[in-house]
């Protein structure tokens, strides 16, 4: 348990965060000063946001007064940061690349490993998809690509598909003076 401090400065209640929903706040302090989306959150925390046990944990995390929130994402509140113990480290580039090549399908996560061997670089579908050996015509390739671009993995340029900054350079970009 954690003691709040209320508006006034004195101590309040303490606050207990089940499992799942202390990950959440995990998963946010090591993103920082990042905002992410919700589907980007529930990825990092690994973690479906549909269904009851999100909705749960996300009204714990808000009654707690950890989460600021706003239309562009979330991320954490001062309040959220000193149940943390401070300000963790964020997640570098290969914590972050290792740990969404552990959460997302393995062809989306042969995807993600061409456009990270690729970067700077652009890759065509088709050239994504022969170096994944996903065919592009099918909807699995659509739905590995989705998956991409809905976390922030990938985004579409003219000449193709490119793995996005934060992919490669971590939320310690961030921070950087």
């Amino acid at each position: 348990m954690v003691d709040r401090p209320s508006t006034n400065g004195t101590k309040t209640d303490s606050v207990a965060l089940r499992s799942g929903a202390q990950r959440m706040v995990l998963a946010l302090g090591r993103m920082a000063p990042l905002r992410l989306t919700k589907s980007q959150w529930g990825t990092v925390a690994r973690l479906k946001t549909s269904g009851g046990t999100w909705s749960t944990y996300l009204s714990d995390i808000r009654r707690a007064g950890y989460l600021d929130e706003t239309a562009t994402g979330f991320t954490l509140t001062d309040a959220g940061f000193d149940y943390l113990g401070g300000h963790p480290e964020p997640l570098t580039p290969r914590e972050l690349q290792d740990h969404y090549r552990a959460v997302l399908r393995r062809g989306a996560a042969t995807m993600l490993d061409a456009l990270i061997n690729a970067y700077p670089d652009s890759l065509s579908r088709e050239e994504l998809g022969a170096a994944a050996d996903i065919a592009t015509t099918g909807g699995t390739f659509s739905t590995y690509l989705s998956d991409l671009t809905r976390n922030g993995l990938a985004r579409k340029t003219d000449s193709g598909l490119v793995a996005t900054d934060i992919l490669m350079n971590g939320a310690e970009l961030e921070h950087a003076p």
